[in-house]
């Protein structure tokens, strides 16, 4: 009789997991699965260290970070290295499929990465980090960003964390056009429009990405994006000068057709530093005090 080869059966089935845990659309690229400072984020205190983590083994080269600030300045980064992660340590274990975590902790695949980018002594001001990573599994290179502002006036929550960014979308013809806007305050901004097709094929190819905006009580403005390696379009700069009701058109060149315009509305809130209910209970409470303190010395007089 032949011999039977027992493992086989076994490594077939490590196999399929393997296929099963990563499909080859799902796992082309790296993304970000979290990140400190969040995106948007506007501090009281400038950061030491920017932190990313990917979904996948992923490989940083030098360059692929960059760090500039409203103005388009780049700012020069101290350094930055990568180091693989558990997602379990890190509390983002219910982001990863159960199946990839098992054959992590195998040996068969690779735990994720993170990417600490360390900085040097920022001023107030709104700073943009850009970055691209190469998956290692099949070497498929992905680019982002994290928009975060130090502003020592900011509220106390802010500094924890709170994105201040807002993203609006409007369909427009045969585009679904997003609107981000990081941070949703006055003073430095930074802007980028999305147009992904709802269906297929293209009514035209999409050119020139203008935006053009529409300060409360002022006359609008038009600003020519430029466009990123991402396919976004953006711009930075003091984009927002004043808190109210603002009003944009994002008007997409389409060649030898009309062109298509999306209309978006949103509120940006007032920054200006204001009495918080404790300041203002507390002030109260003085007050009663010492209206009390004199009250008792004129019965006594």
């Amino acid at each position: 009789m032949p011999r039977r080869h027992t493992l086989w059966p076994l490594l077939s089935l490590l196999l399929l997991a393997s296929m099963l845990a990563f499909p080859a659309s799902a796992r082309a690229r790296s993304v970000v699965v979290h990140s400190e400072p969040v995106d948007g984020s506007v501090l009281q205190k400038p950061p030491q260290m920017l932190q990313l983590w990917y979904d996948s083994s992923a490989i940083i080269e030098p360059g692929a970070v960059t760090l500039t600030d409203a103005d388009g300045r780049e700012v020069p980064v101290e350094s930055f290295h990568t180091d693989i992660y558990k997602p379990d340590d890190a509390g983002l274990s219910t982001l990863f499929d159960p199946t990839f975590l098992f054959l992590c902790s195998l040996g068969l695949n690779s735990y994720p990465t993170t990417l600490m980018v360390h900085l040097p002594e920022l001023g107030p001001g709104t700073y943009r980090m850009s970055w691209r990573a190469i998956a290692t599994k099949d070497r498929v290179a992905t680019t982002g960003s994290l928009v975060f502002g130090v502003d020592p006036d900011a509220p106390a929550s802010a500094d924890g964390g709170d994105a201040l960014s807002q993203s609006y979308t409007d369909i427009a013809d045969d585009l679904m056009v997003t609107l981000a806007i990081r941070p949703n305050r006055p003073g430095a901004n930074f802007m980028s429009v999305q147009a992904a097709p709802i269906r297929r094929p293209l009514r035209a190819q999409i050119g020139e990405v203008t935006l053009r905006l529409t300060p409360p009580g002022e006359a609008p403005r038009d600003i020519v994006l430029a466009q990123a390696n991402d396919g976004r379009f953006q711009a930075s700069g003091d984009l927002i000068d004043r808190p109210g009701s603002w009003a944009a058109e994002v008007r997409i060149d389409r060649g030898i057709v009309p062109e298509t315009v999306a209309h978006i509305a949103w509120d940006v809130p007032d920054s200006s530093s204001s009495p918080s209910l404790l300041v203002m209970v507390l002030a109260l409470v003085v007050v009663v005090v010492a209206g009390g303190f004199v009250l008792m010395r004129r019965r006594r007089a």
